[in-house]
């Protein structure tokens, strides 16, 4: 049986070895760096889906993820997941 790939769908190796299926949501461009946030669609001891975020170079061929380190980078990261769950929970105004 072969596995198809659904669109945008990528594959993270953790550091125990084993890989993960991972969806993006959202990519978007700030000050120069590239953002990326994403889902292996767990969720969290209260039920909600966890989201990851970090850098990456859009002109690599194989992506490797940078970490977000700085506050400002994380307010950042933190105002567009709040968008992004206003606008799917239809609180958008």
């Amino acid at each position: 049986m072969k596995e198809e790939k659904k669109e945008g769908e990528f594959k993270i190796l953790k550091d125990d070895g084993t890989e993960v299926t991972c969806y993006p949501l959202i990519t978007f461009e700030n000050g120069g760096k590239h953002y990326i946030l994403y889902t292996d669609n767990s969720l969290n001891e209260n039920g909600e889906t966890n989201v990851f975020a970090g850098t990456y170079n859009p002109d690599e061929g194989e992506q490797r993820f940078g970490e977000i380190t700085s506050q400002a980078e994380i307010d950042l990261v933190n105002k567009i997941l709040k968008t992004l769950n206003e606008k799917d929970n239809g609180e958008q105004k």
